[in-house]
C-alpha cells in the first residue's frame, strides 16, 4: 500500500461514510490496533478512543450531530492511523506512530468543537 495521499484519504472516506458497515468495520479494526498499540500511541490514546466511540455512535444511530466535514475528516485520520505503510511505517519500533500522532492531532484539533459535544452528550447519555 502507497502513502496515503489527502485526495485518496478523502474518496475512501466518502465511501466509508455513505456504508454503515464498512464504517462500523473500520471503527473495529482501529480500535483494535489502539488497543494492541496503546504503549506506542499513549499520548493521543485517549483521544483517539473517543473519536471512535463518536464514529461508532454515529454509524448506531445514537449520535447524528456531526457535520459532515468533521465525519469525513475523522474517517479520514483514521484510514491513516491503520495504514501501516504510511508516512512513517508504524513497524519502525519507537517511530512509526509520529506521522499517525500528527495526523490524527491534526484533525482533533480541527474537530474539537464537535468531539467536546459528542464527549459531553456522552456524559449525559450514559446517566
Amino acid at each position: 500500500m502507497d502513502v496515503p495521499s489527502l485526495k485518496n484519504l478523502q474518496k475512501h472516506a466518502l465511501r466509508i461514510v455513505q456504508n454503515p458497515e464498512h464504517l462500523s468495520q473500520l471503527v473495529r479494526d482501529a480500535d483494535a490496533n489502539a488497543e494492541a498499540h496503546q504503549s506506542r500511541i499513549e499520548k493521543f490514546w485517549h483521544e483517539l478512543k473517543s473519536l471512535l466511540r463518536l464514529l461508532q455512535a454515529y454509524v448506531t444511530g445514537r449520535y447524528r450531530d456531526v457535520p459532515w466535514k468533521t465525519l469525513l475528516a475523522s474517517i479520514g485520520a483514521v484510514l491513516y492511523f491503520l495504514n501501516p505503510f504510511d508516512l512513517i511505517p508504524d513497524f519502525i519500533y519507537g517511530f512509526g506512530y509520529i506521522d499517525d500522532a500528527l495526523v490524527v492531532g491534526m484533525v482533533l484539533g480541527s474537530i474539537r468543537k464537535d468531539l467536546d459535544r459528542f464527549n459531553d452528550w456522552e456524559k449525559t447519555a450514559k446517566n
